[in-house]
């Protein structure tokens, strides 16, 4: 169901059906009749726009097939992506959960209660999920705004997104603040609102800072599903959805605003998905590693603690990204680099020489640890990101010369899977603080992993 916004003048105004000017703290309607101005509270009518969805998704393929030449930008592939994606997820929950009693007021519930308490719920969820990743990020935003700061600053002003914070912050309210039965249900519902939303704004949303907003909305959607699993693979179309909407936006586009602050909440996620995909990770692209280089040298200058550790930061996770690709490159068919004697001594090459680099970097960002002692965890995190690399490293290089190809297990999808994030939220924290590196581990290792604690790493 999607919430369509009424007339934003006053309550009272509203009741009456006379236009309302709007004015603060009362508006002149109320001041003219000397009533109490009740103000501009927002509020939603429920629609079913399913129907209509699934037509404009019929329609589109439709269109796609009958002409070689799409006339559609790349931006409006990635948005049909997107789109597709989340009809995908609504069809396969509405098959999952049928035969269930479903209410929409549970829903409106959701969003019009977090109209007023939206901040203090969302940074709650902030500081539940991600609280060292918020804390050693914060110094960043002197002139372009931290995830948080934005959204908060700029909650009523794009639905989608409102509706996807409230879809986040209710499940986590639910599962770490209120014992009710009916919590999990209603953000369950609002995540269903936020699913239908997302896609009919993908079709209007044209302008960078729109599809910022787009990219942030689909984020929190991928953290909602990593923490409940309402599908088994819900949370990889999300992550995809980013992908595609990053990409088609450009490496330059995530230089400024609320773009590049989704970059950076987010990229570890992206690099464990990779993994988890078997496929290169697109940062590692070149046109991405000089934004990667850019924000290197710009937030290094900035005010704060957390200065010191940009210059080691982002020269790990410029190196983290290759490793992705790494993976897939070693494992082609053993016979086949056999033929290829020089290819795999090339590549054997290029994984030492990130070795090499990401050994330096350690030995750098140990020394910048004993020096400050501000908040360790979020350095102690990456430490343990770019010294799993460094093993990892040494396990693609032995199985080059072996008869049986390299397999990885990305530490992400097995605490998705084995439902850590279910249990233990700042999960999320330590794989984006390890640029998402945390249990990525040889398959071999596998079990290993799934007996850890939060407390063993």
């Amino acid at each position: 169901m999607v919430g369509v916004p009424h007339s934003t003048g006053c309550a009272l105004c509203r009741e009456r059906r006379i236009k309302c000017d709007q004015a603060k703290p009362q508006c002149l309607q109320c001041r003219k009749y000397r009533r109490p101005c009740p103000g501009y509270k927002r509020t939603f009518r429920f629609q079913d726009e399913r129907p209509a969805l699934e037509r404009r998704h019929q329609s589109s393929l439709r269109a796609r097939s009958s002409s070689a030449n799409s006339n559609e930008s790349p931006l409006q592939d990635a948005a049909s992506t997107v789109r597709n994606n989340n009809l995908a997820i609504m069809e396969q929950a509405t098959s999952a959960r049928r035969g269930e009693q479903h209410s929409t007021m549970a829903a409106q519930y959701v969003v019009t209660q977090y109209t007023d308490q939206q901040p203090e719920f969302f940074l709650r969820f902030i500081y539940t999920a991600f609280q060292t990743t918020q804390d050693y990020n914060r110094f960043r935003a002197t002139d372009h705004p931290d995830f948080t700061t934005h959204i908060i600053s700029n909650f009523g002003r794009n639905a989608c997104l409102d509706a996807a914070v409230c879809a986040a912050s209710a499940v986590f309210q639910a599962q770490t603040v209120d014992a009710s039965e009916n919590l999990p249900y209603k953000g369950r519902e609002a995540y269903n609102y936020a699913l239908n939303a997302v896609s009919q704004a993908l079709g209007d949303a044209t302008h960078g800072s729109d599809k910022a907003d787009m990219i942030g909305a689909i984020i929190l959607l991928s953290i909602f599903e990593m923490r409940v699993q309402t599908l088994p693979d819900a949370w990889l179309k999300h992550v995809r959805g980013v992908q595609s909407l990053m990409e088609e936006l450009g490496a330059e586009a995530h230089r400024f605003g609320f773009a590049r602050a989704c970059y950076v909440f987010f990229r570890g996620f992206l690099l464990a998905t990779a993994f988890h995909q078997e496929q290169p990770c697109f940062l590692e692209k070149e046109e991405w590693q000089r934004l990667a280089e850019m924000i290197r040298v710009e937030d290094s200058q900035k005010p704060g603690e957390g200065a010191a550790f940009v210059d080691v930061t982002e020269r790990i996770f410029m190196e983290l990204v290759r490793f992705p690709r790494y993976v897939q490159e070693a494992k082609c068919e053993p016979e086949a680099q056999q033929r290829q004697q020089t290819y795999a001594l090339s590549l054997r090459c290029r994984i030492l020489e990130s070795q090499r680099k990401l050994v330096a970097l350690v030995y750098e960002l140990k020394d910048l640890m004993r020096e400050r002692t501000p908040n360790q965890r979020g350095p102690t995190y990456l430490l343990y990101g770019a010294e799993n690399a460094i093993d990892l490293s040494g396990s693609i290089v032995k199985r080059l010369s072996s008869s049986v190809p390299i397999r990885i297990s990305s530490g992400l999808h097995v605490y998705i899977e084995e439902d850590f994030i279910g249990r233990d939220a700042s999960l999320l924290d330590c794989v984006a603080c390890s640029m998402g590196m945390l249990g990525t581990v040889e398959s071999t290792r596998q079990d290993e992993l799934s007996d850890m604690t939060l407390s063993d790493f």
